[in-house]
């Protein structure tokens, strides 16, 4: 699949004169730089398209850095529809966290203008130009760009049918407990990669399961659970 070019860019600031925003960067009228983030999908619930006026919020932890308002549905992955948002980075000389970090982890969040809903941003899929996903996930780079596919559900709730799952504990210090939320018939692809992107582990489960890392190096391993119809990726720390 190649990615047909961007739609739209939108430029939306704390002082943007629609006050009717959710979401409200915190970086003003302007940034000492910036990373594209093109959103190629979105959705609630991974069943309900977001239309037009609903908003994505781009968060550095607890703060905005960015948000694109909707002027379409974006259809299925497939379609190739893109719409550009840009996140902005912290300037070190005001004192104040008003960017997002380069490193830092991407968070989105969704907001449901006609149900005045918000929603949190669960599952998240980076795609290269040929529509492979990109593993580990980008995080947050100045003149980085990158594309994703967005999926939220209720703030605080995460209920992907049969794939949603569950790892704990972690951080881990190398035993991984993985439990379904849900029975499942076929069997479900497991998948961990480390921070470069190299596969550690190919396997495959019918029920819960376990996974030993204990005999890896210590950082962050990226748990991908390939279903029929979707995948799910987690980040997970070994200690």
């Amino acid at each position: 699949m190649l990615l047909t070019p961007i739609i739209a860019v939108l430029m939306c600031y704390s002082n943007n004169v629609n006050s009717q925003n959710h979401f409200e960067p915190i970086y003003g009228s302007s940034a000492p730089g910036y990373m594209n983030i093109n959103i190629v999908e979105a959705k609630i619930n991974n069943t309900v398209n977001l239309i037009a006026g609903d908003e994505i919020g781009i968060f550095d932890n607890d703060i905005c850095v960015g948000m694109v308002k909707l002027s379409g549905d974006l259809g299925e992955l497939i379609d190739a529809k893109t719409i550009g948002a840009i996140a902005g980075l912290d300037d070190t000389d005001t004192g104040e966290a008003d960017g997002f970090t380069n490193g830092h982890s991407i968070i989105y969040k969704i907001w449901d203008a006609s149900e005045g809903k918000e929603y949190s941003g669960d599952i998240i899929k980076y795609i290269n130009n040929q529509g492979v996903e990109v593993l580990p996930p980008p995080t947050f780079e100045a003149d980085g760009t990158v594309f994703v596919s967005v999926i939220g559900f209720p703030t605080g709730i995460s209920n992907l049918n049969s794939i949603f799952f569950i790892i704990s504990p972690n951080p881990t210090n190398g035993l991984l407990y993985i439990k379904f939320e849900s029975e499942f018939e076929a069997k479900r692809k497991i998948q961990v990669y480390n921070q470069i992107g190299e596969g550690i582990i190919n396997t495959t489960a019918e029920s819960n399961t376990i996974l030993d890392l204990s005999k890896y190096p210590k950082g962050i391993y990226y748990v991908k659970v390939i279903s029929k119809e979707s995948t799910f990726t987690k980040k997970v720390i070994l200690n």
